[in-house]
This record gives C-alpha cells, sequence and structure tokens, in this order.
C-alpha cells in the first residue's frame, strides 16, 4: 500500500492526476474567485470599464394577479381599475380558506416569466385577463414604467463578479502563455498521429 505509486502505473497516473486538481484548485482560488470578490476597488475599475454590458431592459412597477377562475379574474380587475388594495381584493375575491386569487408585485423587466406570455409594457393601468389554457386567468396592474437604463453596481454585482472572474482567468492564461511559451515537436506529432490512425 505504502508504495503502490511505485508498482503501479495507473494509480500514480490518478494520484498525479488528482495533485495537479488540487493545485490548480487553489491557484484558481487565489487568482481568479477570491480576487474577483474581495478586490472591491478592481471590481468598481472593471464595472465602470463595461458598464455598457450591464443594463435594465424596459421594466414595470407591477401587480400580477392570478386567478383559477374567469370570474374571479374579472372581478380583480374591476377592483384593480377601482384602486382597491390588495388586501380589500383579497377579502372580495376568496371565499373563507378557498383562495382564488394570488397575487405577486415587484418592479420586474418585460420578459419575467412570472409576466403573462403576450404581455407588454405600455401604459400605466389595468391588463385585459390573459387566460393560460383554461388553467390560470392573469391580470395584471402596471403602475409605473421604467425606460431602459444602467445597472447600479450592487444590482448587477453577482453577474459582474462572473464576467470579472472571467476576465481575470483570460488574464491569467495570457501571463502563463508568455511566460511558458508552448512548443509542439511537430515530428513527435505527427508520429503520434500515424499511430492513432493505425
Amino acid at each position: 500500500k505504502d508504495n503502490l505509486e511505485k508498482t503501479d502505473p495507473e494509480f500514480a497516473f490518478i494520484m498525479q492526476e488528482y495533485k495537479d486538481g488540487l493545485l490548480l484548485f487553489d491557484l484558481l482560488q487565489n487568482k481568479v474567485w477570491k480576487r474577483a470578490e474581495n478586490d472591491t476597488v478592481a471590481l468598481t475599475t472593471f464595472f465602470e470599464k463595461n458598464q455598457q454590458n450591464y443594463y435594465w431592459n424596459k421594466r414595470g412597477d407591477v401587480i400580477i394577479a392570478s386567478c383559477n377562475r374567469k370570474e374571479k379574474a374579472e372581478l380583480v380587475k374591476k377592483y384593480l381599475e377601482e384602486n382597491k388594495s390588495l388586501n380589500e381584493i383579497k377579502e372580495l375575491v376568496n371565499e373563507g380558506p378557498t383562495i382564488h386569487v394570488l397575487f405577486t408585485k415587484g418592479v420586474m423587466e418585460e420578459t419575467n416569466k412570472k409576466l403573462p406570455e403576450n404581455f407588454t409594457l405600455n401604459k400605466v393601468g389595468v391588463s385585459e385577463i390573459f387566460n393560460n389554457e383554461n388553467i390560470s386567468f392573469v391580470v395584471v396592474k402596471v403602475n409605473k414604467i421604467f425606460p431602459p437604463q444602467p445597472m447600479k453596481l450592487v444590482e448587477a454585482k453577482g453577474k459582474v463578479i462572473n464576467d470579472f472572474q472571467d476576465f481575470l482567468d483570460q488574464q491569467w492564461v495570457k501571463e502563463l502563455k508568455q511566460q511558458y511559451p508552448v512548443k509542439v515537436n511537430k515530428r513527435v506529432l505527427k508520429r503520434l498521429i500515424r499511430q492513432n490512425q493505425n
């Protein structure tokens, strides 16, 4: 057991691969991942240089009402147009423990999957009723529309960190290629190609 690496070439190869993998993981951790998360100055500079990549599409401050029956959706639409509060609407539409309407609200891009498929952010107000194959009936109230605008760093942080990690990774590979240029022995390469063809 103590000499397996010396007596079993396959085991020795697997062990070396394992060691190299741990070494590479450690290097990536220090050179790329931790730096991208901890170097706030470099991250901010990267964000400012690449601001054009971090934009909100058109968004809306919306309330989405999902109903299980069309007549309930018609009631909800009417109450939303009358500016009743969500709690008032729930009391008027739901029947005790039986829930007929669920609300989701927030600032969302037009492409958000929570919004109905054919919905467009064109105007403030209450939408028509969207029928999802008679499974649910959805009404959207748009309170405000926000035009496309640049994101703040805090809003785009996850994406910026990912992009910065990719950038650091590419820079590191470039440095390694300059420091350790790859030389291909063409004679050996041709011999290997011939051997694999046979």
